[in-house]
């Protein structure tokens, strides 16, 4: 599919996008388009615009030009709740569950009928089969899990949504080993299910093994994208990430 003909199918499309933190230019004119069941890695060292361009793309922070639409709609100037709802899980940075609230109340506080009724529906139940984890401390505080559980939680909440798309932004960052693993294993069954992500993770080999194309964030412009399986074999990767 050519990039007009993406942008046209897109669930969600950023398009020329800039965005300023005062005076400073983060974003200059990136454009990034995410179809219906697609996978995308956002990719880029530290202080590239990543997070900044999840940010403006949901309505956490106004571009400063450019256009965000999601399903076809344009949201540049929607509020970030607004724009949740039209079916939008968002997995931050630093987890953002709330600590005075159970993981029952987390999961449930979120929850929301299915957008797409041919497609199993994320349930409490279904999420605590999912996330066992969270099963065994159901009525435990979000501060008094551990920093795996925590991410669970604020992945299985995502879910609870029943989105059309998962944005995950270093979704593994901190975290012991097995735990990154078993992250990486409820990754693959998001997209196996269907539901379209976006995935920001310092493992870019991770990330190219769990999506289906990837772009490459460079002092705010995007200056590779391309298929995740050409991209394991493109030299000029590793130096766009530093490594």
């Amino acid at each position: 599919m050519n990039a007009a003909a993406l942008a046209a199918a897109a669930l969600v499309v950023a398009d020329d996008v800039h965005a300023h933190y005062g005076q400073s230019h983060i974003l200059h004119g990136v454009s990034l388009a995410i179809a219906r069941g697609e996978s995308v890695g956002l990719l880029g060292r530290n202080g590239m615009g990543k997070t900044t361009l999840i940010r403006t793309m949901l309505g956490l922070h106004r571009a400063s030009r450019g256009i965000v639409r999601v399903g076809g709609r344009d949201v540049t100037h929607e509020r970030a709740d607004r724009i949740a709802r039209l079916g939008i899980g968002y997995v931050p940075e630093g987890r953002g569950i709330f600590p005075n609230l159970s993981v029952r109340e987390n999961l449930l506080m979120a929850a929301r009928p299915p957008r797409d009724h041919g497609r199993e529906a994320w349930t409490l139940d279904r999420v605590l089969r999912t996330f066992p984890r969270l099963a065994e401390r159901i009525d435990n505080g979000g501060a008094a899990l551990s920093g795996g559980e925590q991410q669970m939680l604020a992945i299985g909440r995502a879910l609870m949504l029943n989105p059309d798309i998962v944005v995950l932004d270093e979704a593994t960052e901190g975290l012991a080993p097995l735990v990154v693993a078993e992250i990486w294993r409820i990754v693959a069954s998001i997209r196996a299910s269907g539901i379209a992500s976006l995935i920001v993770d310092r493992n870019y080999r991770a990330v190219l093994a769990h999506t289906d194309r990837c772009v490459v964030l460079q002092k705010g412009r995007v200056v590779l994208e391309g298929g995740s399986r050409e991209l394991r074999d493109d030299e000029t990767l590793a130096s766009h990430l530093g490594v």
